[in-house]
């Protein structure tokens, strides 16, 4: 986050989270601006926002993560301190620490976030105000560009109550770590983070450079990751094909134009290499990302509105795949792609692309802090992205449909945006605030692309997603209250319409490989018809925050109308009827057409390993209800204890099954109605957090926390798309840190304590060590080892 400052006061940028004097609470983003943090010794600020406190500042250390903040929207701040006592190697993992917040495993490196059940195509996501975007649905997560080693805090917005970031029904906003000032002119210092982890001998280095003086200031920031195959738990461990390299580099600069004004850029390159995807038909060979971002601010004031930021950025991922490692062809490819010794089957899968988004923006505020503010701006923002995938044979030659090449055809979506909000602080204890934004969306496809065109024989050519190049005008207002029902007593309310743009995967998509419903060997076909989703969302929350005791508990209630999702098309078998194939996962086809179903040919009804096929169309109506709730209780000057729950009903109002025509256009195609409501997929069951933390009453060198994490069943699913229920499951955390001195930090912590053998849900199915299909299990017991040295 980039703050305006005084002249001559010390500043590297980084903030401290603290509460008031009558118990911890998270600051609104921008709350803080202006407030000066503790320096150590050498001039340099304390990154972890410990080190130099006293006992009185000590006890108002945001000590629970992911309480909701003051803003008037429902949200959830996921502070510098929340993230210092955190060993999240994925910056979704760090997320995850926001109780409306829900994760998937892609890979070892890779959790897929969830808001509130809004799924990745309905968030938006920013890094200092730079769009995130997922490469694949497979591959990556939206935040998986940005390491946690670079993260400042994570404001999570549970809803469509933000104008500012493009349209969207709920919001991640990254700050990434900003630059120094130093009160005494150039300065430079360094530090170094080191952690072990034993399960998969994960390794993860950061080194951090930062020099300025009092009018600029400059961050260089290294980080490496590395890891192995992990071990499940449970009695009869096994290895899970998990392995990865990563590497990551920051550089950010920051001048001052004026006493006012203020030019920064960021620079930040990603890349992995050799990452397996367990449960995905290939894996990621490379992935390189890198992004630049240019922001020009106007602030009047240190600590209140920015009066102008003038912001532009670009960027880019590059990737490609394929299956050839022996893991891969073993753990997944050799039963649900292909069987040895049959010519007429592929034996790997090649998967390359980019995707990419630039965009430009202006806000201009009126109005000073603690009065009516009024914000006015326009954005234009360029989504581009291209996908192509084949299956080979042992000669390297494409073989399935006849010399097809699957994926995403060359296409790119404009979306040209004006926007507004006002802050309206009625009196001291009650606050509005309003806001809206109107969106032009349009969309391009190139017609010649190799996914459109390419046929072995041209006059069977056919594109199932069709031509159709949507233009749309979209809406979006909100409006929230806060009101203080007492000194320490608030009611939020929140009430928002929203809408957004189909993805460019959604419309184009010609039946590439994608892990629906838990499986890598399911496909989908998109539509170029779609219509945009239209979101009306109510939510209510209180909170009170007491000397000991803070508690608060939220919900809220969303209707959806022409929701987007895939539905039931069609059954491949996988293998042929000549073999038997397995069925112990519990997978149910019979909604599928009959008339498509390949495995009632074959006699493998309800196979593991047969492949189901999904088209992309609009549903009339889904609900997504529920909330959460939290309670910190300080039992002692040594002891904290706190707990968090959260759970998210979905529900699809009217599902259907897709019937396709002679024409394989997907337009042509018939819905039938199943007759009655079912779940929505990979909606996040009801779970919650306890954990006890201990700490040094008289002075803060050393913490231990007992934690515990417990997710309930899941059996509100989506059984017209084959979705199997999930088993509930409790594991336990050891963590704590040790500074023997100023600038030294030990850290140490024991991931699932018990080395218990779990699933998530939503976890991606596998071939386990006894040859049948399981779903992929979670790691077992890890010992985290870390030190954090500051010079």
């Amino acid at each position: 986050m980039a703050v305006s400052h005084a002249a001559g006061t010390a500043w590297d940028g980084k903030w401290v989270s603290v509460g008031s004097e009558s118990g911890p609470v998270s600051p609104a983003p921008d709350a803080s601006a202006g407030k000066q943090k503790p320096t150590n010794s050498a001039g340099e600020s304390d990154d972890l926002g410990l080190l130099d406190m006293n006992l009185g500042e000590l006890s108002k250390v945001q000590v629970r993560t992911g309480q909701p903040t003051n803003l008037n929207a429902p949200s959830t701040e996921i502070s510098a301190a929340d993230i210092g006592l955190s060993d999240a190697s994925t910056t979704g993992g760090l997320a995850r620490l926001a109780p409306s917040v829900s994760t998937r495993r892609l890979s070892g490196i890779n959790l897929d976030p969830q808001v509130r059940g809004y799924h990745a195509g309905q968030l938006v996501a920013t890094a200092n105000g730079m769009n995130e975007i997922k490469t694949r649905l497979d591959i990556d997560s939206l935040l998986s560009q940005i390491d946690p080693g670079i993260v400042e805090n994570i404001t999570v917005i549970d809803g469509p109550y933000s104008s500012l970031y493009g349209p969207g029904f709920a919001f991640l906003n990254v700050d990434l770590l900003p630059v120094p000032r130093y009160l005494d002119g150039l300065e430079s210092h360094h530090n170094t983070s080191f952690l072990y982890g034993t399960n998969g001998q994960t390794l993860y280095v950061r080194e951090n450079v930062l020099a300025g003086g009092k009018d600029w200031g400059a961050r260089f920031s290294y980080g490496l990751r590395h890891g192995n195959d992990y071990s499940t738990g449970g009695s009869d461990s096994f290895r899970i094909p998990s392995s990865y390299e990563k590497w990551d580099g920051l550089f950010a600069v920051s001048a001052d134009l004026s006493d006012i004004s203020r030019l920064e850029f960021d620079y930040i390159h990603c890349e992995m290499n050799n990452v397996e995807l367990p449960g995905v038909v290939y894996d990621l060979n490379n992935s390189t990302n890198n992004q630049f971002n240019l922001t020009y601010t106007v602030q009047q004031d240190p600590k209140g509105p920015k009066d102008l930021v003038c912001q532009s950025w670009f960027q880019q991922t590059r990737y490609h795949g394929d299956a050839l490692h022996p893991s891969k062809q073993e753990s997944l490819y050799y039963q649900f792609f292909t069987l040895p010794g049959y010519d007429e089957w592929p034996v790997n899968t090649q998967g390359r692309g980019f995707s990419d988004s630039m965009g430009t923006r202006f806000l201009r505020t009126f109005g000073d802090r603690d009065s009516v503010q009024l914000t006015v701006g326009i954005d234009w923002r360029r989504y581009r992205q291209y996908y192509r995938e084949v299956n080979l044979s042992e000669e390297g030659e494409i073989i399935l449909g006849g010399g097809d090449v699957y994926g995403i055809p060359r296409s790119h979506m404009d979306d040209f945006g004006l926007l507004t909000e006002v802050l309206l602080p009625y009196s001291d204890t009650f606050s509005v605030t309003v806001g809206g934004r109107l969106d032009y969306c349009n969309t391009w496809l190139n017609r010649d692309d190799p996914v459109i065109t390419q046929f072995a024989d041209p006059s069977e050519a056919y594109y199932a997603p069709g031509l159709s190049e949507p233009s749309n005008l979209l809406g979006m207002a909100y409006v929230t209250t806060k009101t203080k029902l007492s000194e320490r007593t608030t009611f939020n309310t929140g009430y928002a319409f929203a809408m957004r743009m189909p993805e460019l995967a959604e419309l184009y998509s010609d039946d590439p490989w994608v892990p629906f419903a838990r499986f890598g060997n399911s496909y989908y076909s998109g539509l170029s018809e779609l219509r945009p989703e239209k979101d009306l969302q109510f939510d209510v929350g209180l909170t009170t925050v007491g000397e000991n005791v803070t508690y608060g508990v939220r919900g809220f209630f969303s209707l959806i109308w022409d929701y987007i999702m895939p539905v039931p098309g069609f059954i491949d078998y996988s293998p042929p009827g000549f073999i038997a194939a397995p069925s112990v996962l519990g997978r149910d086809f019979s909604y599928f057409v009959p008339e498509w179903r390949e495995d009632l040919v074959t006699g493998n009804v309800n196979a593991d390993t047969n492949q189901a096929g999904y088209q992309y169309m609009n549903m009339n109506l889904a609900t997504l209800g529920g909330g959460d709730l939290f309670c910190e209780v300080r039992c002692r000057e040594w002891l904290s204890v706190y707990g968090s729950m959260a759970y998210v009903r979905g529900t699809n109002w009217n599902p259907v099954v897709y019937l396709a025509d002679d024409s394989w256009e997907a337009a042509n195609g018939t819905l039938i109605p199943i007759g009655h409501r079912e779940g929505l997929p990979y909606i996040y069951p009801l779970n919650g957090t306890v954990a006890f933390r201990f700490h040094d009453a008289n002075r803060e060198r050393w913490l231990m926390e007992f934690s515990s994490r417990l997710v309930a069943h899941q059996t509100n699913v989506a059984e017209s798309l084959s979705e199997v229920p999930t088993a509930g499951f409790a594991v336990f955390a050891l963590r704590g840190y040790f500074q023997p001195r100023q600038n030294l930090r030990l850290t140490a912590a024991i991931e699932n304590l018990f080395d218990k053998y779990y699933v998530e849900p939503g976890s991606l199915a596998i071939i386990g060590p006894d040859g049948l299909p399981i779903y992929m299990p979670e790691p077992g017991i890890t010992l985290n080892l870390g030190l954090d040295m500051r010079f």
